[in-house]
């Protein structure tokens, strides 16, 4: 019986036991790397192939917060009729998606939630007042792909847009703008918001609404229009000054000119008398010549 025991105990304690993997491994290291695991759980969502049905999909545990959805659409009814309500996106007529056209292609929609500020740092005194919502597209030809690239799409007659909830105002000396991050997630750009806390876009990335300091540009501009108004005095009094050059030299070419003409006429008169003078009283006229 010991010996059995022992026995037991050997095989238990030589077996290899499996370590769980820590979550610091499987979260995203990059915005990029995010992207492409929601890609692949978003794809996940498609019970069935339809187009034109938004799937909301589920992201792992370890990612809570982030809600994502996914939408196919065929390439030539999104350039002809767009897609009025997918979430928060309005998408107009005229998206076109290039420059690797596919038959059909999928709109992943992201709400990063409290990861926002993780992926999508901000620079400078900018806080978020809402969290990053991104929109991708990628080929919808095969709903089972993984790792797939983001597709190039372009609206080419009205903006996309984005329209946020109610935002809590900002405090004074701080405005409310857009940000916009490509899809790398690279710098971000800030830009000025449309009416009714809506953001516009054309090409794929991701966006929201921040609190940014506000900036004085009556100085810039009056220093603008002081440059641009001694310029143009500038050239106003360059004119004048040609022109009164001009005149002064064209009147000082006219009166050379009448004192030659003054002078040849002086001497041709002088010539004459002359001539007069010594030709002798009795001699005929054609004497003198």
């Amino acid at each position: 019986m010991e010996l059995q025991f022992l026995v037991l105990l050997v095989f238990f304690l030589g077996w290899p036991t499996v370590r769980p993997q820590p979550l610091s491994d499987l979260i995203p290291k990059s915005a990029n790397d995010l992207n492409v695991m929601l890609q692949d759980y978003a794809y996940r969502a498609f019970t069935f192939e339809r187009t034109g049905i938004p799937f909301d999909g589920i992201v792992p545990s370890y990612l809570t917060g982030i809600n994502i959805s996914a939408l196919r659409l065929r390439s030539g009814s999104l350039y002809s009729r767009g897609f009025d309500s997918y979430k928060e996106f309005v998408i107009p007529p005229g998206v076109m998606d290039g420059p690797r056209h596919v038959e059909r292609l999928v709109f992943v929609y992201h709400n990063l939630g409290n990861w926002s500020s993780h992926y999508y740092p901000l620079t400078g005194d900018h806080m978020y007042l809402a969290p990053i919502f991104g929109l991708l597209a990628y080929n919808g030809s095969d709903l089972s792909a993984t790792n797939l690239p983001v597709l190039e799409f372009n609206a080419t007659e009205k903006p996309i847009t984005f329209k946020f909830g109610p935002i809590k105002p900002v405090s004074s000396g701080r405005v409310m703008k857009c940000v916009w991050f490509d899809v790398i997630g690279s710098k971000p750009v800030y830009y000025e918001m449309a009416p009714d806390n809506t953001c516009l876009l054309s090409t794929p990335g991701h966006c929201s609404i921040v609190d940014a300091p506000f900036v004085h540009h009556r100085h810039t501009s009056h220093v603008g229009k002081t440059i641009a108004q001694v310029f143009l005095g500038a050239l106003v009094l360059g004119y004048i000054m040609g022109l009164l050059i001009f005149h002064i030299r064209g009147r000082r070419n006219r009166t050379m000119e009448n004192r030659e003409t003054m002078t040849r006429a002086g001497t041709h008169y002088e010539e004459i008398q002359l001539a007069t003078t010594e030709c002798p009283k009795k001699a005929s006229w054609t004497g003198c010549l």
